[in-house]
């Protein structure tokens, strides 16, 4: 993917990018970028993005099982209860019954508030999401790894001449902070330049997408770019 993007930067004639920024797949990205291609990237943002645990390739895995029997609806459902803390859905849901109306004390076939937001969620996305498309960006996930054996991570930064921000956030399960924490280490010991936060926050892997989240991490993103352009950033 992230040699792909470089043909596509060839194509267009730029040989710079200021930098590379995304958060979850989109920061694996960005960590592989600034990685493989030292001599375009200047600046790498990456956002509650890490090799996948085991955790992390078992639920995976469950999804593209989910998928071979054509349930992109339950692949989805998976996916978003690991991007959810359960301080989050505890909060949101609880143990209500669903709001249409079901009661799952009467009625055994009734759903509790959550699995109704989850058989939502499921619906939305068959719409939206085109089924192979999904199972290889789940592998492509799950493939993912700067440098085996993890001791040697450290050598994948060798050739890197970016700064670099990393950020977590303190709930999100499926990319735990200490995996950052880990790469940030790996930057460290290469001696590159790096900044990291791990931010407070109760939503979990989701955390980069909402709105109530912006202020806090958007903010460190814009005082790391105009720090290193000495202008403001609008």
């Amino acid at each position: 993917i992230a040699r792909t993007n470089v043909i596509l930067l060839e194509h267009l004639g730029i040989t710079k990018v200021h930098a590379v920024v995304g958060g979850s797949v989109g920061g694996m990205l960005a960590l592989q970028f600034a990685a493989d291609f030292p001599d375009i990237a200047e600046h790498c943002i990456s956002i509650a993005a890490t090799p996948l645990s085991a955790m992390g390739l078992a639920l995976n895995h469950l999804q593209r099982q989910a998928i071979k029997q054509n349930d992109l609806e339950m692949a989805r459902k998976i996916a978003v209860v690991s991007y959810k803390s359960p301080r989050k859905f505890g909060e949101r849901f609880g143990r209500n019954p669903n709001r249409n109306g079901e009661n799952p004390h009467e009625n055994y076939g009734d759903r509790f508030d959550v699995g109704g937001y989850l058989d939502h969620q499921g619906d939305l996305f068959r719409d939206r999401f085109e089924i192979d498309s999904y199972e290889l960006i789940t592998k492509a996930m799950d493939l993912f790894d700067l440098v085996l054996p993890r001791e040697r991570l450290a050598e994948a930064f060798d050739a890197a001449r970016c700064r670099w921000l990393l950020m977590s956030f303190t709930s999100d399960w499926l990319f735990p902070p200490f995996q950052s924490q880990e790469i940030v280490d790996a930057l460290v010991a290469a001696g590159k330049p790096v900044s990291y936060c791990n931010i407070q926050s109760n939503c979990g892997h989701d955390a980069f997408l909402l709105p109530n989240e912006l202020a806090v991490y958007g903010e460190l993103i814009r005082a790391f770019l105009a720090s290193l352009d000495g202008r403001p950033i609008r």
